[in-house]
């Protein structure tokens, strides 16, 4: 008898199988004898490992577009466009999206998918997450929908004039009491994530272009960041950040940082020093910290500092992005330093002060 295709293998693309935490492609038919007749090849541990070397594997293969279902053409979007085109972590949340896409849309064809499939999973999703979450969702199915008018598999997107649900932008200001009592707190628990934390505020920078920074980027002029915005070829645009006393102080603080092990390290057994590394921000092994992995040491240390009175609310660390953005008083600097390519994104996103605004001055005139 054949074997029942394992239940957390639904949503993987045609062939793949997951077994004892790793994926194998076992293909069948045409495509097994495109790959010389060989019954497995192993994918690697993680979904986007498996993603990657199941496109090298089957990109040579191509089916009639008819028998293509969203879940073969998610797949192929992730892994063409999403890891191509779309910074680290962008790619890591549309893989996460992908997942809830598929629960409902795996075994639709690309042409089988209209308006009102959209407005129905629209308005069932909006009982279970925010606004915010549905309409990410629904803009990653237009981003892989478009994708299959270019290609060629529909004429065209269901997605084009949908309408989004309203959603109010984030108004969270850190105040400077709140940044210093956090910066206080990590110093002790994580020196680095406290220095991280003063850069981040200092220099206005995104995660994933502080946890790429290395220190070849380090000039006299400045230092150098590899903003998300990427250029037509696939790369991130370089921006070069002239350097301040503030931004100078910041920077030693930190590299200095990496070298002084947090409380919990020393109290491991067998603790040996972090390796050197090309990175200014990373494992003791040397290597960067992946956008997940870094956030979830931030984010224990946030919840940690909430539990023990240290702050009464929490923020998010691309709260303290905003702050950088409030807290220079001109819009056009403020995007500047934000790398920003307009000014709206800035005003509407990161400027969380209360507006000044100031009355009529009569100059003594008065009634």
């Amino acid at each position: 008898m054949a074997r029942k295709r394992q239940k957390e293998s639904n949503h993987l693309p045609k062939y793949v199988m997951l077994r004892k935490g790793r994926y194998y492609l076992e293909p069948k038919g045409v495509l097994r004898e495109v790959l010389g007749g060989k019954a497995s090849f192993p994918l690697g541990r993680s979904y986007g490992e498996m993603l990657q070397e199941y496109s090298r594997l089957t990109k040579f293969f191509s089916e009639d577009t008819g028998n293509y279902t969203l879940s073969k053409l998610v797949h192929e979007y992730l892994s063409n466009v999403s890891a191509v085109e779309k910074a680290p972590s962008t790619y890591d949340t549309d893989v996460k999206t992908s997942r809830v896409i598929l629960r409902i849309f795996a075994e639709f064809r690309p042409d089988e998918i209209r308006q009102k499939h959209i407005y129905q999973y629209q308005n069932k999703r909006k009982e279970q997450v925010s606004n915010r979450s549905v309409n990410k969702e629904i803009s990653f199915l237009s981003g892989v929908l478009k994708y299959a008018t270019q290609i060629g598999v529909i004429d065209q997107s269901p997605c084009v004039g949908i309408k989004y649900l309203k959603t109010k932008p984030r108004d969270r200001y850190v105040t400077d009491e709140e940044l210093r009592a956090f910066y206080e707190y990590a110093k002790c628990k994580n020196p680095l994530v406290a220095e991280y934390v003063n850069f981040k505020y200092v220099s206005g920078r995104r995660d994933c272009e502080l946890l790429t920074m290395r220190f070849d980027h380090v000039m006299s002029e400045g230092i150098i960041s590899l903003v998300a915005k990427r250029l037509s070829q696939g790369e991130r645009k370089p921006v070069l950040q002239e350097w301040t006393e503030d931004l100078q102080e910041a920077y030693e603080k930190l590299v200095a940082a990496a070298w002084v092990p947090s409380t919990a390290t020393l109290k491991k057994k067998g603790y040996v020093p972090p390796k050197k590394s090309e990175y200014l921000i990373s494992t003791r092994k040397g290597a960067p910290y992946t956008d997940s992995g870094w956030r979830s040491i931030c984010n224990r240390l946030m919840k940690s500092a909430y539990e023990n009175g240290v702050l009464e609310e929490r923020f998010t660390f691309h709260d303290i992005r905003a702050k950088t953005s409030s807290d220079i008083e001109d819009l056009e600097e403020a995007s500047n330093v934000l790398a920003h390519s307009s000014i709206r994104t800035t005003k509407i996103n990161y400027r969380r002060k209360i507006e000044r605004i100031k009355a009529l001055d009569r100059k003594g005139d008065s009634y």
